[in-house]
């Protein structure tokens, strides 16, 4: 009589998960070689840890002293990258090739951005702007946010704010380009 085999049970595989920590590690300061844009790159066994996916939001902390929000772009070959601009560079007093000490954590914001007072006050005041950006994906608010945000000056940044939000609300829906939200002309050929 032959041997009955057992039932074999289905398992499983455990969905990878996205980090949920911090993940560190050491990385050298690069550049592109076809665009002036200073990386950190993020290895294919570091992407695994944070769950094997790109285009994720993250706080990169670099050299324990600066801390910034950031996505995880696709570099190629399983490995990705995050930008560090010379501001913050010049900031740590990091050259191109520098060895840094890197901590990713998710990003938790609503935004991946910091929320601009200015920008925040006005969409408490104007319901139809609120509603308009918030239809908005979040890489058009994240646009919205950081331009309005790098001027130092209050004015200047609530003189964009207004700018902006008048600007999103006279746009059809399904019609909200950069150029359209920001009031710039695209360029035209002669």
């Amino acid at each position: 009589m032959a041997k009955k085999k057992p039932k074999r049970k289905l398992v499983k595989k455990k969905a990878k998960q996205p980090l949920s920590g911090t993940l560190r590690f050491r990385v050298a300061i690069k550049v592109f070689d076809s665009f002036p844009m200073h990386y950190l790159e993020v290895s294919p066994a570091q992407i695994k840890k944070l769950g094997g996916k790109f285009l994720i939001r993250l706080v990169c902390t670099v050299n324990g002293k600066l801390s910034y929000q950031c996505a995880l772009q696709g570099l190629g070959n399983g490995a990705g990258w995050i930008g560090i601009n010379k501001a913050r560079m010049k900031e740590l007093g990091l050259a191109l090739g520098a060895k840094v000490a890197v901590e990713l954590k998710p990003d938790k914001s609503k935004y991946g951005l910091p929320m601009p007072e200015e920008l925040e006050e006005l969409l408490r005041q104007d319901e139809e702007g609120k509603r308009r950006f918030d239809a908005l994906s979040p890489g058009k608010q994240r646009n919205i946010l950081h331009y309005v945000s790098i001027h130092k000056n209050t004015d200047k940044r609530l003189d964009r704010a207004v700018t902006v939000i008048e600007n999103l609300k006279r746009l059809e829906k399904g019609r909200e380009t950069a150029e359209a939200i920001f009031g710039i002309k695209p360029n035209r050929l002669p």
